[in-house]
């Protein structure tokens, strides 16, 4: 029970930080006026930490070496490294979207695509776990969640004085 809550903080944190991650992403985009400059300098600085981690200790060296076996006894597909692409995809939306639509409408189109994209995911069988029943609980809770997302920003969405809300 207590892996579960610290996991659940984990994803919690993670979730909380997309956001922050978003704005730095848009306003570095709007001062460098290239979001794809805004995207490489992300993932450079992202390497400068990641890479002494990885590299200076015993577990980063040996997963790190893992890679190339894995992928030739086909424990690992190929494709499962093209979600890295699938990031700087993200990345490089947040920096372009959210300086347009906002944080808030931005977070709620991430939370309802990966709340869908998860459901068809799961179903399918793509994940790590293999293929789960779509059931009543999980599209209770997806929709519970895209619902409490529209909630939560709703207020944000009003047109204010001097807008040109419909």
């Amino acid at each position: 029970m207590v892996k579960w809550l610290w996991l659940l903080g984990v994803m919690l944190a993670a979730g909380a930080a997309i956001p922050a991650q978003g704005r730095v992403n848009a306003e570095l985009a709007a001062a460098a006026n290239d979001p794809l400059i805004s995207t490489l300098f992300t993932y450079l600085v992202g390497l400068a930490i990641i890479a002494p981690v990885t590299l200076l200790t015993r577990r980063g060296r040996w997963g790190l070496a893992a890679v190339g076996p894995a992928l030739r006894s086909g424990e690992v597909s190929w494709w499962h490294l093209l979600a890295g692409c699938l990031g700087t995809y993200f990345i490089f939306t947040q920096g372009v979207a959210m300086a347009v639509v906002g944080v808030a409408v931005f977070s709620v189109a991430v939370v309802t695509g990966q709340t869908i994209g998860g459901l068809l995911w799961d179903k399918i069988g793509l994940g790590s776990g293999g293929p789960k029943q779509l059931n009543g609980f999980r599209l209770i809770g997806a929709a519970l969640t895209i619902v409490s997302v529209l909630w939560a920003v709703s207020r944000s969405w009003a047109p204010t004085a001097g807008s040109l809300g419909p």
